[in-house]
């Protein structure tokens, strides 16, 4: 295949991305799982992704917040966070149990979440049952590396 002068990048709208994209993606589909299983696979991408806001309080103080987003039976954690002064309590635990209860309410098959390896958090995720699925080199920031870390229901 050769370069062609006469191809041009431009902007599009999204609405004329989307179409394009949409008829692609479900021929790619079609083309690699069967016709049946092409049409499961590419109705998955379809989904919209659900968020659920989780907080712990104390008398009326969040002490601690995550999100969980769920997107076509796999749910991924996001920006969790514990008050500093308040870890070491369990708030941490009961929140990430939470958020296993309702994935696998939401009959997900898979929770996953991104961590710096090496800190406190990854060894919190450890003892809950997460473990290590890939480990992006030099990503965070360019300078640490990006644990992904996951179970299975």
């Amino acid at each position: 295949m050769t370069e062609s002068d006469d191809i041009k990048i431009a902007k599009i709208s999204k609405a004329s991305y989307n179409k394009f994209v949409d008829k692609e993606i479900k021929a790619f589909f079609f083309d690699e799982f069967g016709k049946e299983k092409g049409l499961d696979s590419y109705r998955t991408i379809k989904f919209k992704e659900r968020r659920v806001h989780l907080c712990a309080k104390e008398g009326g103080r969040i002490i601690g917040a995550l999100v969980l987003r769920i997107e076509h039976r796999c749910a991924s954690i996001g920006a969790f966070v514990v008050v500093k002064d308040m870890r070491g309590r369990g708030i941490g635990t009961k929140l990430i149990k939470e958020c296993i209860r309702i994935a696998k309410l939401e009959r997900c098959r898979k929770l996953w979440l991104w961590t710096l390896p090496g800190t406190d958090a990854h060894g919190f995720y450890k003892k809950l049952g997460f473990a290590e699925e890939a480990r992006l080199k030099m990503h965070f920031g360019g300078e640490k590396d990006l644990s992904m870390m996951s179970m299975f229901f």
